[in-house]
C-alpha cells in the first residue's frame, strides 16, 4: 500500500512549512553519501523529526534513476506524468549541529492547527 509522505507528530498542534538553502544549493546529494544511497537512486527529499527522548531522526527518499531520470527536470516530467514519485527510504545518522553544517539559510513557518487553510498575513515588512 502507498501512503503519501507528509510530516506529522502525536498531536498536531502547530502546522506549517520550511524552506532551507544550502551553501552550495541543494545538498541532498550531500547527505545521499553520508546515507549510503546506492548508485542509480537520486535523492529528492528528507524529513527530520525529534521526539519526546531527544534523539534526531533524519531520513532520506530517493527515487529510481532508471524509471525518473537523473536531472530534476527528468524527474519532475515524469512524477507530474505518473501523478506522483515512488521513492526508497533511508535513514541517516547525523547529529543536528553536523545536519545544520550544510544549511545557509533555514525558515520554519508554523501557526495553531485550527488555523490551518487561512492564509496567516502581515502588513509589517518581514
Amino acid at each position: 500500500m502507498k501512503e503519501e509522505i507528509k510530516a506529522s507528530v502525536q498531536y498536531g498542534d502547530l502546522l506549517g512549512q520550511v524552506a532551507c538553502d544550502g551553501h552550495e544549493g541543494p545538498f541532498l546529494h550531500k547527505l545521499a553519501e553520508r546515507a549510503g544511497i546506492p548508485d542509480g537512486y537520486s535523492p529528492i527529499a528528507a524529513s527530520v523529526y525529534t521526539g519526546e527522548g531527544g534523539g534526531l531522526y533524519v531520513h532520506l527518499f530517493a527515487c529510481s534513476e532508471e524509471r525518473y531520470g537523473k536531472s530534476i527536470e527528468e524527474i519532475r516530467r515524469k512524477g507530474l506524468e505518473e501523478g506522483e514519485i515512488e521513492v526508497k527510504k533511508y535513514d541517516l545518522d547525523i547529529t543536528a549541529r553536523e545536519l545544520l553544517s550544510f544549511t545557509k539559510r533555514l525558515d520554519i513557518f508554523a501557526k495553531n492547527c485550527g488555523l490551518e487553510n487561512i492564509p496567516i498575513v502581515t502588513s509589517d515588512p518581514l
